[in-house]
């Protein structure tokens, strides 16, 4: 399991009018993070080059983020916001940096996220609900179109 980088940022972007010091310092190594990977895209990726940018420059920028998170967790309580994201990090840091081990794996999970909430959606329309269920199927062509949602388009004939 590998964690999302967008996730571990998003509170320190929100949130950074309650501690821009800290939240700069930390948005500014995650960019540098994004910054390494935009690189491999712009030059190549192969498994050595992957390993050997996240072997060290990644792996050193996040040396800093677990450091920053971790002075955070102390500055800041639970309840808040930025406390509970510089926790998420600590809490999550194996996970969070398992990409850098693994050259097949990305930087976040966004290509995922997107994936789930496109098989939900699909799954959440083609599930009928129970009205639709009540329509005979040999009813009039129109009125189980719009029942059930289905569009259809008419095809010109072409001479």
């Amino acid at each position: 399991y590998a964690g999302c980088v967008s996730h571990a940022r998003r509170p320190f972007a929100l949130y950074e009018h309650e501690d821009p010091l800290r939240c700069h310092a930390m948005l500014h190594l995650f960019k540098g993070l994004f910054i390494h990977e935009r690189g491999l895209d712009l030059v190549g990726r192969n498994t050595d080059n992957v390993l050997a940018v996240r072997g060290v420059d990644c792996r050193l920028l996040w040396q800093q983020i677990l450091e920053l998170a971790q002075d955070m967790s102390k500055r800041w309580s639970r309840e808040t916001k930025l406390g509970e994201g510089a926790r998420y990090i600590t809490r999550n840091y194996d996970k969070l940096t398992a990409y850098l081990d693994d050259p097949r794996l990305s930087l976040t999970n966004r290509i995922r996220s997107r994936d789930a909430r496109g098989t939900a959606a699909i799954s959440q329309r083609s599930t009928l609900s129970r009205r639709h269920t009540q329509i005979r199927c040999d009813g009039p062509r129109r009125e189980r179109r719009r029942k059930c949602g289905v569009r259809v388009r008419r095809l010109h004939r072409f001479s």
